[in-house]
């Protein structure tokens, strides 16, 4: 986005109205508990805790 061409007054508009969006904010919380549990299964795994066996997937890139 190139600043020089930015409607900034219609942007911010924009994000006020998306703000007040229940859905947005619930997937947002919802996003946050999902990487908050993978981050734990994943420092268990390392504390050998989980065993690979159960591993479906490559955790690493799962956020990218």
């Amino acid at each position: 986005m190139d600043p020089g061409k930015t409607d900034w007054k219609k942007l911010y508009e924009n994000l006020k109205v998306w703000q007040n969006m229940k859905g947005l904010q619930n997937r947002k919380r919802i996003w946050k508990d999902v990487t908050e549990i993978v981050d734990q299964i994943e420092e268990y795994r390392k504390q050998d805790k989980i065993a690979d066996e159960y591993m479906i997937g490559n955790y690493a890139t799962w956020r990218d």
